[in-house]
Order: C-alpha cells, then structure tokens, then sequence
C-alpha cells in the first residue's frame, strides 16, 4: 500500500493544501495531524481516512502565523482500529499572502 501527501503544503487563509492519498492496497486508515513542534498547537488533526480514500483539503482550526515550525505527520490504524505506528512527513509548510 501506499500513502502520500504533498512534499510542499500550501496554506491559504485556513486551508493546507495536503493532498492525502491512502491507496487502495491499503489495509490501513490513517490519521493526520498537522502542529507546531515548538509550542505543541495542533493546527488540524483528520478523521481516520481510509484505504481508497483521499484529503485534498485540511481546514485549519486556528490561523497559522510563521510556518517554520510546523510539521505534519501521520499514524496509521489497523484494521480493528489499534495504533499501527506514527510516522513524520518531512513536507515543508508555504503560506499564500
């Protein structure tokens, strides 16, 4: 199976540009989680996407002021829901004025 998001993540007012992809193959739901690793905000955190499904779109629950320090990463959930590891995707975060 395969899961991707976009290396660059454009943010746009509230909205991350993030472009899940939890392919088909899958046998897992996974769970992102956009934060800040300085101040430990959590900016977004998905419901379990799952196997076939996609997430262009992650609406951000609070504006985002300097991107520097955020960080997106994913934990996978197998099938009878119990953690299957969390995993950072080294994306980098471009804020459109």
């Amino acid at each position: 199976g395969y899961i991707g998001v976009n290396q660059s993540i454009y943010i746009e007012q509230n909205k991350a540009q993030v472009g899940l992809v939890n392919s088909v193959g899958n046998s897992s739901s996974v769970v992102i989680k956009i934060y800040d690793t300085k101040t430990e905000d959590i900016y977004y955190r998905s419901e379990q996407v799952r196997p076939g499904s996609i997430l262009h779109i992650a609406v951000l629950e609070k504006e985002v002021e300097k991107t520097e320090d955020l960080e997106l990463e994913y934990t996978l959930y197998d099938q009878e829901g119990k953690e299957a590891g969390t995993f950072s995707v080294n994306a980098v975060f471009l804020k459109i004025e």
